[in-house]
């Protein structure tokens, strides 16, 4: 197999592949600049190189078919900060060649990890929280990853990115039609239920894999051997489990208790992702400690009372958020949050659909504007998500503040311009 076949190409006019960074038994993948945003970008390119003999075309066939229907139902979900967004599905070189883009993402957790040795419990706390609330998004939409590990969790801006739903579960049935031994891998963050053959629903063995990638963050080791696939099998089969606070005592009992738990070494099982992470929270909570406070969020003058969990651990408390109830689409906006104390904190702000924006600090630090800037051809319903953290990566609220705003078509006709 030769590397770098596509080093150099630009596919569709617009995206320059540069190097090949990984084989895949589905894809190879490659790093490339969009050229007119100038962007890193990943662009992962179908495998035809495995096509053997006539059986294979069709079973290529096959899988390029799931492929593309797990790519649309992705990519037909809302964006979301925790989902890697399908940026372009494409074909290339008349047809022969299928290919996706997403975003170029540099650290995973499994780097992350090996940097570190072994994360806190504040990290862990807050990865396996944005994990979940991805999941639960995600399954309510009736999509499960199916392959949770950790490449597969990324990181954006001091955010968790999930990437390949639902790719790795095509991929195993890849290797198993097209006989490809040599990427076989060890079951290390599969559910052992999946192993023993029993019913199990794709979101369960979802949740299975997040008590797994806990394990892995707090002890600075996989649960199980990832080289010996055999022997990973065996072990799972009987149960046998290193407990993780045998490895790092600093675990708190109700940590170790909910990774277990999760890890199905115990009877009662979680349901869904919503039930996770609200136990996530209680088993977290020496770490996290968070109260209901009442805000008022004020829209042209009139006061909405409402209701969020704030972190005891922070000294300023958010009292108030003046939000417009509209904004004409070209034009801008500003929302202004107000705090009982000056705030030294990381306002982490994003839009949906994407608008460019500006944070200004004002009175002191009590009060923070955010401005923003609609896009001329955007009329609809924007929402605005707002999280603050400080240098520990500690949340301030329990989930992020979501605050819809509505964006007015202007009645100007534009002229038309053609590039």
């Amino acid at each position: 197999m030769l590397k770098n076949t596509f080093a150099n190409k630009i596919f569709s006019n617009k995206y320059l592949l540069k190097e090949e960074i990984a084989i895949s038994p589905l894809f190879h993948v490659y790093k490339a600049v969009h050229k007119f945003l100038n962007k890193e970008v990943i662009v992962k390119i179908f495998r035809v190189d495995l096509i053997r003999d006539q059986r294979d075309i069709q079973i290529i066939k096959e899988i390029a078919g799931e492929i593309l229907e797990q790519l649309r139902q992705v990519a037909g979900l809302e964006g979301h900060p925790n989902i890697n967004w399908i940026l372009d599905i494409d074909k290339e070189m008349d047809g022969k060649i299928l290919y996706f883009v997403v975003d170029y993402l540099e650290e995973d957790l499994r780097s992350l990890v090996k940097k570190k040795g072994k994360l806190s419990i504040e990290e862990a706390f807050h990865i396996a929280e944005d994990i979940l609330i991805a999941l639960n998004y995600a399954h309510s939409h009736g999509i499960a990853h199916k392959n949770l590990k950790p490449e597969n969790v990324r990181f954006k801006d001091n955010n968790v990115v999930l990437t390949d739903f639902g790719l790795g579960y095509i991929a195993q049935k890849a290797i198993r039609r097209l006989k490809l031994s040599g990427f076989l891998s060890a079951p290390v963050y599969i559910s052992p239920r999946i192993i023993r053959g029993l019913d199990i629903t794709p979101y369960e063995a979802d949740l299975y894999s997040v008590g797994a990638l806990l394990y892995y963050m707090l002890t600075g080791k996989p649960p199980y051997d990832e080289e010996d696939v055999a022997k990973t099998h065996a072990e799972k089969l009987a149960n046998k489990l290193e407990l993780p606070r045998h490895i790092n005592p600093s675990i708190p009992e109700k940590v170790e208790k909910f990774i277990l738990k999760a890890m199905e070494m115990e009877d009662e099982l979680f349901n869904n992702a919503s039930e996770m992470l609200e136990e996530l929270y209680i088993a977290f909570s020496e770490v996290q400690n968070f109260s209901l406070f009442t805000i008022n969020e004020i829209r042209n003058g009139k006061r909405i009372r409402r209701e969020v969990y704030m972190n005891e651990m922070f000294s300023s408390k958010l009292l108030e958020i003046d939000v417009p109830f509209y904004v004409s689409s070209g034009s801008d906006g500003e929302i202004i949050l107000k705090f009982d104390n000056p705030i030294d904190y990381i306002l982490d702000v994003s839009f949906n659909p994407k608008f460019n924006f500006e944070i200004h600090q004002l009175d002191s630090k009590r009060k923070f504007l955010i401005k923003f800037f609609t896009q001329r051809e955007y009329y609809g319903v924007c929402n605005l998500k707002i999280q603050i953290k400080d240098n520990s990566a500690n949340h301030l609220f329990k989930q992020p503040i979501e605050i819809p705003i509505l964006i007015l078509p202007t009645e100007e006709i534009e002229k038309e311009v053609k590039f």
